[in-house]
């Protein structure tokens, strides 16, 4: 026999075991498999609330100039959950063996991110998780140096393409994603930048933002700028320089550019400056209102945190940058310092902070996946996604079922012990619940332990009111009910024979009447008692006569 308690506390340490079980599981679940390689330039894009999107980033020495090192990593940061810059949520996605570096742009609905890497167009779909390779004219593509932004409305991706001395003059170029065609705007003779500027779309604006960049050879970076320039269809080129106002930055090249509340504000990050004709990595950070052109400026970073080249992006009034590089050299690339941090910065209190929460997640749909600029950022009004761009099992799905999985093992090891106690119970088997010190005089086969008495047994006493007994007579026509307690399975007690001792609840009611303590049932027999369970009457023995006992007595 099994004692209930000893039931319920192996119950409870079966449930403890399968929670340990299950914490495990979700942490290797979150456990971080893939660690990206920290590389500058990476080709990126990103869609709010749902992830900043990378691809490979531009090697270090020699391998920069060759083409060759690590360029193959392909991975997302997961913007739909929480989590902590010391570890962010990486997911690896599948590697294009075309990627270098180059610029990067997400689909109007969200669909597709395009890379143009060198010669290659690569087009990532998140419904099929896999690469295709479209036919476009590679020539416009060999410079490496530019980026892209999406106009969120029209969905057509521009891409200012400067001049790397390959071509005879600067041009903007617009690619429908839909067609996979692209052709040439106009020339950027008036735009006085021809590197490593920063671009981003406003939605606000309804123009593509230039900002930044030097002019010189890719090896002679002595010329950066904050020239600030702006491009729609209708209006062409347009100068902003000289409208900008408040704390304006300092000139600079290889910064981060990501358009923020619906793009009416643009956040300008890192890059690198000039300093006693030295190039210095910037660790500032501003915020520009696109409506007034007024920049503010946040708290630097701290040194080690400084960079230029990185991938950025905003989801849920945050800044996020990964990646990117310290610069210690002019034009000596193995000087570069890769960086494989992750950094976050609270657009609302305008502090850098080290946790990044995600914002509330919200039902998918086809337009709620709208991007702008370089990044993407969805309309006011629209969703975002909270589903795996991977295309594969979502980590919510995988704890859900888990969590079932352990609810209903639980559950079924609790029916399986209740169901073991009810049938001991019905057989009865005491359990130690029903358990109560044994009293002196009886003997059990259990040490130290009987049958608690059961619910109270109602026997009626027929006494007839006629019935001559003078007050003995009187006091049981007082008496309408007389409790008597009937242990459970009295067969196994014995009386012991060395002990002369009558159980109260084997008194008769006479007895009580009579006080007599000797006068008792010592046994109670099993036929005496109605089939009908533990809560049987006594129905064969009629009570006593109290005159029979009171005669006797006298």
């Amino acid at each position: 026999m099994i004692p209930r308690s000893t039931s319920r506390i192996s119950f409870a340490l079966l449930i403890i075991s399968l929670l340990s079980g299950f914490t495990q599981l979700i942490s290797s679940i979150h456990a971080q498999t893939f660690k990206p390689v920290g590389l500058p330039r990476p080709a990126s894009s990103f869609i709010d609330g749902r992830g900043l999107f990378i691809a490979a980033g531009y090697p270090f020495g020699d391998s920069a100039i060759t083409g060759g090192g690590p360029r193959s990593q392909v991975f997302n940061i997961d913007l739909s959950v929480s989590w902590n810059t010391n570890d962010p949520r990486f997911e690896k996605l599948p590697d294009s063996p075309f990627i270098n570096y180059g610029p990067s742009a997400i689909s109007a609905d969200g669909l597709q991110w395009v890379i143009f890497s060198r010669s290659t167009a690569n087009v990532y779909s998140f419904e099929t998780a896999g690469w295709t390779i479209p036919s476009i004219t590679p020539s416009d593509f060999t410079a490496g140096e530019e980026l892209a932004a999406t106009d969120p409305q029209s969905g057509l991706v521009y891409i200012p393409r400067v001049n790397s001395g390959s071509l005879p003059q600067d041009f903007l170029m617009r690619l429908d994603l839909t067609s996979m065609s692209y052709d040439r705007l106009s020339t950027m003779d008036d735009v006085l930048i021809t590197n490593d500027y920063a671009v981003a779309w406003s939605a606000s604006l309804g123009k593509l933002l230039l900002v930044g960049g030097y002019r010189g050879s890719t090896f002679d970076r002595t010329l950066p700028a904050l020239y600030t320039f702006s491009y729609n269809a209708k209006d062409g080129w347009g100068d902003l320089t000289m409208t900008a106002k408040g704390a304006v930055p300092q000139p600079r090249y290889g910064a981060c550019l990501v358009p923020a509340s619906g793009g009416s504000k643009m956040i300008l990050f890192g890059g690198v400056g000039i300093q006693a004709f030295k190039p210095i990595t910037l660790p500032s950070i501003h915020i520009l209102d696109v409506a007034t052109m007024t920049w503010t400026k946040g708290p630097d970073v701290p040194v080690k945190d400084q960079r230029f080249h990185a991938a950025c992006a905003v989801s849920n009034d945050q800044f996020i940058a990964w990646g990117g590089a310290l610069n210690d050299e002019f034009a000596v690339l193995s000087g570069q310092v890769p960086q494989n941090s992750t950094l976050v910065y609270d657009l609302k209190t305008n502090k850098w902070i080290s946790t990044y929460t995600a914002g509330p997640a919200l039902p998918t749909t086809r337009r709620s996946l709208m991007p702008s600029a370089s990044g993407s950022s969805p309309p006011s009004g629209e969703t975002n996604s909270n589903s795996d761009p991977s295309g594969g099992i979502s980590r919510i799905t995988i704890i859900a079922v888990s969590a079932l999985g352990v609810a209903g093992i639980a559950l079924g090891v609790g029916g399986i012990i209740m169901c073991r106690g009810r049938r001991r119970r019905a057989q009865g088997v005491p359990q130690e619940s029903d358990c109560i010190p044994l009293e002196p005089g009886y003997k059990s086969q259990e040490p130290d332990c009987k049958p608690r008495a059961p619910e109270v047994s109602i026997v009626k006493t027929p006494f007839s009111t006629d019935h001559p007994g003078g007050d003995l007579q009187k006091s049981v026509n007082n008496i309408s009910e007389v409790e008597r307690h009937i242990p459970r399975n009295p067969q196994l007690f014995t009386k012991s024979p060395s002990e002369d001792f009558c159980p109260a609840e084997h008194v008769t009611a006479a007895s009580q009447l009579s006080r007599n303590p000797q006068s008792c049932i010592p046994q109670i027999p099993r036929q005496a008692l109605h089939p009908g369970g533990p809560h049987a009457t006594l129905l064969s023995q009629p009570p006593q006569n109290p005159h029979s006992v009171a005669d006797k007595d006298t």
